[in-house]
């Protein structure tokens, strides 16, 4: 059973995150009501992940998060944040926090990126590699089960791979507006300098409106000086791609 540490100081946050994971499964190592009772808690339990808030008494989610990574380079931390604390939030991912979820927040939404980090560790444990939902559910890979996933579910992921941003496209098939996948882009090109990979994972196709939207954001990131790439793991979409983007597309193995 994988052991979570959650860091937040609300008690009711607390409380609701604790709730979902509990009831998800995974054991609750500990929780801290600020940074510095966090890394205390880290040193004791060496939990499997940490749930991070930004703003808390005594020592805040950034410092917080540049702790734990000295301590532990391969610290798992997923920073909880508002929108409007969004710079603090890219900041935290600099710092080494590997992905983000913005409040408020959904069980569905916590979960997603819970698994999405955990899951290598069962892959090493011998778990299964992805979990599948029923239908309109979507496995925490990024692979698409059904064309009608839900507009609640995550569209994108962002996860920090030592200092290259990887952005995951969990649902290319879902048309637009982009607002929440923009915003993360202009929240990142802060960081110098900036290195982005947009990645397709295993799915099939991509929408006309998604590829429109990268093409744009593309041009954003050159144009802050950044480096920018594109892969996706099935070569008929690497195909299709090549010739909407103006990157090269990299492909991850080769599958018709």
């Amino acid at each position: 059973m994988k052991r979570i540490l959650i860091t937040d100081d609300s008690p009711i946050m607390r409380r609701n995150l604790n709730a979902i994971l509990s009831k998800a499964g995974y054991e609750i190592a500990a929780e801290a009501a600020n940074g510095e009772e966090a890394v205390h808690a880290y040193r004791k339990h060496r939990p499997d992940l940490v749930t991070m808030d930004i703003t808390m008494p005594v020592m805040d989610g950034l410092e917080t998060v540049k702790r734990l990574m000295k301590e532990d380079p391969d610290a798992r931390i997923i920073v909880i944040s508002a929108f409007d604390q969004r710079n603090m939030l890219f900041q935290a991912m600099e710092n080494g926090a590997k992905t983000y979820l913005i409040k408020p927040i959904t069980a569905d939404k916590l979960l997603a990126a819970v698994r999405q980090q955990l899951e290598p560790l069962s892959r090493e444990d011998g778990g299964a590699g992805g979990t599948t939902g029923s239908k309109g559910e979507r496995r925490v890979d990024g692979e698409n089960t059904s064309s009608t996933a839900s507009a609640n579910e995550p569209s994108f992921a962002v996860d920090n791979r030592g200092g290259q941003f990887a952005i995951r496209l969990i649902d290319p098939l879902r048309p637009g507006p982009y607002t929440e996948l923009q915003t993360a882009v202009q929240g990142l090109l802060f960081v110098k300098p900036i290195n982005i990979v947009f990645q397709f994972g295993d799915a099939g196709s991509c929408h006309p409106e998604l590829a429109s939207a990268l093409e744009t954001l593309i041009g954003t990131i050159r144009g802050a000086g950044g480096s920018v790439a594109v892969s996706a793991t099935r070569e008929t979409l690497a195909a299709s791609l090549r010739g909407l983007l103006s990157v090269p597309i990299g492909t991850e193995g080769r599958q018709a």
